[in-house]
Parts: structure tokens; C-alpha cells; sequence
């Protein structure tokens, strides 16, 4: 174990006791803590993930991205773009594409380094506003889920030309 860790620790429990507070009992409060907060979110959650895994089980995933990689006017890959419209979603599905792309392609090709920037420039939207709306418990989302997503968008398409401006 780490050093410092230990150190921390050591200076927990001696805070502790100096001012007599009871360890164990503090510590199965945060637990009843965590206990209360895990139940709040785990139904979301479950029916979040199976969503996806239904998704990509059945196929739905590489149908799609196989057609809009037909439609765009530029040659990109479907794993990149399975990655920019799964990204929001899910980040186990992202992470498929982006290896994918990188055992296709190699992790530093041009397809590499968009991908890599497609993955760094955004965040799992959907699931952090899920989560941020199942603790503040808000009925209504107003404009963030549209404006995060534009974001997302953005932040997808400014990692293309990125790509292909800095390659040219």
C-alpha cells in the first residue's frame, strides 16, 4: 500500500479519536449513505445499459452507422461515426469503436488521431444528465439535454476538421 495512504489514514483515526467520535458508527452511515443513493440510481441505470446492450446485440448499432457512412459526401469510416453518435450514449460502446478504429486503422493513422479527439473532445451526455437530474430530482431537463448534445455535436464535427486541417 502507499505510503501517504497510510498516512492519511493514520491522521483520520487520530482526528478520530481526539475528538471522540465513533469510527464505525460514522462509517455505516456512509454506507446506509451510499446504500440509499445506489437505489436511486440503479433503475435507471439498468434500463440504460440495457438499451444499449439490446442495441448492440442486435446489430441496430452497425446497420445504422454502415448508412450514414453511405450518405455523408466525405469517406468516413462507420466505426467513427458509430463512435460520435454513441459517445453521448455510452462509453463502453464508444470505447468498441475507438478499439476498433485502432486495431483497423492504428492508433496513430488519420482515422486514429480523429477518432481520439472525437473521444477526448466529448463526454457520456446522457448519462451524466441522468444522473444529475435522478439526485436533483427535476421533472423537467429545460434546455440542457438539447444544449449538451449541440455541444457534443461541436465538439464532434470541430474534431474532424481538426483532423483534417492538421493533416493537410
Amino acid at each position: 500500500m502507499n505510503k501517504s495512504l497510510i498516512i492519511v489514514m493514520a491522521f483520520f483515526l487520530i482526528d478520530a479519536l481526539i475528538h471522540h467520535v465513533d469510527i464505525l458508527e460514522m462509517f455505516y452511515a456512509g454506507v446506509r449513505e451510499g446504500f440509499s443513493l445506489f437505489k436511486t440510481l440503479f433503475p435507471g441505470l439498468l434500463a440504460f445499459m440495457l438499451m444499449i446492450t439490446l442495441l448492440e446485440s442486435s446489430g441496430m448499432i452497425g446497420w445504422f452507422t454502415n448508412i450514414l457512412s453511405d450518405i455523408l459526401p466525405v469517406h468516413i469510416p462507420s466505426a467513427i461515426i458509430g463512435l460520435g453518435l454513441f459517445r453521448p450514449v455510452s462509453s463502453s460502446a464508444s470505447m468498441a469503436f475507438l478499439t476498433e478504429i485502432f486495431s483497423q486503422y492504428g492508433p496513430d493513422s488519420f482515422y486514429g488521431l480523429m477518432a481520439s479527439l472525437m473521444q477526448g473532445a466529448t463526454d457520456t451526455t446522457l448519462y451524466v444528465i441522468s444522473i444529475y437530474l435522478s439526485q436533483t430530482h427535476a421533472k423537467k431537463s429545460g434546455y440542457a439535454l438539447p444544449l449538451c448534445l449541440c455541444l457534443d455535436a461541436l465538439a464532434l464535427i470541430l474534431a474532424a476538421v481538426f483532423t483534417f486541417l492538421l493533416e493537410t
